[in-house]
């Protein structure tokens, strides 16, 4: 990373207009790739002074911009009737202590991002950024805590930030900004109450940093540990409808395979009853051979077995077999002798 720095001096008393051409400067340089930021300062002993300071990456493109297109229209915003002191006029490049294998540290990676970490917390819709002066007025806020406060960025610059808080959180700020050392310049952790223009309250979890040209506050909406608790409720209790749901279809199932056990086993036992009834001393009439049943009827031996008999099959024994083929064979003689006569 490198600094250029542009010293100049006004010599015709038009500081203020040089000023405000800053402070209205059309942001040409600020789509460049390499460039990463600027800023204007004046001699603290001379007003007439002027030193522009801008970061780059590197040296070279520092260079490619001051010689574009880009760069000559930049100086069309220079206020007409500008003369500099050509003398004083100077370009100085500056390179960072630096050494090939260091691995920068977190605090300079992030000053080097300062572009676009301003960019994001500007957008962020849960971050809320708010820049004050010693007495709470505020110098700068991001877009979304307008947002939130249902106000615009421009009616916010200037205000006290104890007027967008509760009675209790304003009095509570006081305090810790008063009673901060150095040593406690940063807090972490605090929740403060806004209040939006419907006056309607909402809390920030805030940290902030305290310095002797003011303060700086960045807050987020806080996660309460009740919420976080009914997420996990809220897990846990879809855990337990997918385990009811498979509790029901495993129990679906067992039911299921339960019943055909049973039906088995009734199928098993009507077996088992009929073969111990086939194997018990059957009273048979002698003459007629009709079977005595349980309930003292008397029914043919062929009505007994079909009711008391899941197994029994009909066919022919060998004898009433060859007697059976015989006569049916004499049928298909005699239909065939009728067909030939007609």
């Amino acid at each position: 990373m490198i600094l250029a720095i542009s010293r100049f001096r006004v010599v015709n008393g038009m500081e203020g207009e040089v000023k405000e051409a800053f402070f209205n400067r059309p942001h040409l340089v600020d789509s460049v790739p390499a460039f990463l930021g600027m800023e204007t300062f004046t001699d603290a002993s001379d007003p007439t002074i002027f030193y522009l300071v801008t970061r780059w990456t590197d040296a070279e493109s520092f260079r490619s911009w001051h010689g574009s297109a880009d760069h000559r229209l930049s100086h069309k915003f220079i206020p007409k009737g500008l003369k500099l002191d050509p003398e004083y006029t100077k370009v100085t490049i500056l390179d960072r202590l630096n050494k090939p294998e260091r691995i920068p540290e977190f605090e300079e990676a992030v000053a080097d991002s300062l572009l676009v970490i301003a960019k994001y917390l500007n957008q962020a819709s849960n971050l809320h950024f708010i820049a004050l002066s010693p007495g709470g007025i505020i110098l700068a806020c991001s877009k979304v805590l307008a947002e939130r406060l249902q106000k615009k960025m421009e009616e916010l610059i200037g205000r006290n930030i104890s007027e967008l808080l509760t009675d209790e959180s304003a009095a509570f700020l006081r305090r810790e900004v008063e009673n901060s050392s150095r040593q406690q310049q940063q807090k972490e952790n605090l929740l403060l109450n806004f209040v939006d223009a419907h006056f309607h309250p909402f809390t920030l979890e805030c940290s902030f940093e305290i310095r002797p040209d003011g303060f700086v506050i960045i807050g987020a909406p806080p996660v309460e540990k009740e919420q976080a608790l009914q997420e996990e409720l809220i897990a846990l209790n879809n855990q337990f409808a997918v385990l009811i749901r498979e509790n029901e279809r495993q129990s679906k199932a067992l039911k299921k395979a339960h019943d055909e056990l049973e039906k088995a086993h009734e199928d098993l036992r009507q077996s088992h009853w009929h073969l111990k009834k086939i194997q018990e001393v059957l009273p048979i009439c002698s003459v007629c051979h009709k079977v005595k049943t349980g309930d003292g009827q008397w029914d043919s031996l062929l009505k007994y077995f079909n009711d008391n008999s899941d197994f029994l099959s009909h066919g022919y024994c060998e004898e009433c077999g060859a007697r059976a083929m015989a006569e049916f064979k004499e049928l298909r003689r005699k239909r065939s002798e009728m067909e030939v006569s007609k």
